[in-house]
């Protein structure tokens, strides 16, 4: 788990900058400053075409990027702007998770195609990772980084590979996640559950099932194994 990046990226970004395989073309699909297309250009791809939909933001992007050699301004919709084959990794980081969702569900066929999606939302994720298994898109990996006082996690999809296997009642927030021992990943925990404690008590009496259930997950995950001599 990223907490600090080396190249004086956010870590958020450093971490997903971190999961594109070398020597990858790659699409940053809302490139936003282009902080993170500069980066993969630098250190990792062949080519990056980083695309915007808002004007005033395409014109800033092009304005840092725009004739720099690896890299391709582009402006359009989600993934509607990348042609076939031109790239292998799509990033798609910094939105909501239902706006993520929005753009691969419009861009179905395109993100098949692709070796790899790099998928960062800036706050649950629930939601889209359902999506994923109802668009038939494999998760095979998922990381975190903390940066700004809050995690943020990486969900990562290689269209035509085998998923990570996913048992919904042992590993409630994600087949890799819920189990990653390293300290980063047991203070995510934590911290889901002190936020899910809260919303138990302003959640009205016939609505708290859910809840209390996910609750009672997240208390197993964590919970000192027989005989292992934790305290």
């Amino acid at each position: 788990m990223k907490t600090v990046a080396p190249s004086g990226l956010r870590p958020r970004l450093d971490t997903v900058a971190g999961h594109a395989p070398k020597g990858s073309r790659v699409a940053d699909i809302g490139a936003g400053d282009g902080q993170l297309a500069l980066r993969l250009a630098q250190d990792r791809a062949s080519l990056v075409i980083a695309t915007e939909w808002q004007a005033g933001a395409y014109l800033r992007l092009v304005r840092r990027l725009g004739g720099l050699p690896g890299f391709d301004c582009r402006r359009g919709d989600g993934l509607s702007c990348i042609g076939v084959g031109e790239v292998e990794v799509a990033v798609v980081a910094g939105m909501g998770e239902h706006t993520i969702g929005r753009i691969l569900s419009s861009g179905l066929e395109r993100a098949k195609e692709l070796r790899r999606l790099l998928l960062q939302p800036m706050g649950p994720t629930a939601h889209l990772r359902r999506l994923l298994e109802r668009l038939g898109l494999p998760l095979t990996g998922e990381d975190l980084a903390w940066e700004g006082g809050r995690f943020y996690q990486l969900l990562i999809v290689e269209p035509g590979c085998p998923g990570l296997p996913w048992d919904r009642e042992r590993s409630p927030l994600g087949p890799w996640l819920s189990h990653r021992q390293d300290e980063g990943a047991r203070a995510w925990r934590r911290e889901l559950r002190a936020l899910s404690e809260r919303r138990l008590e302003l959640t009205p009496a016939d609505k708290r099932p859910p809840l209390a259930c996910l609750l009672d997950q997240l208390g197993q995950l964590d919970a000192p194994q027989e005989g292992s001599g934790s305290p």
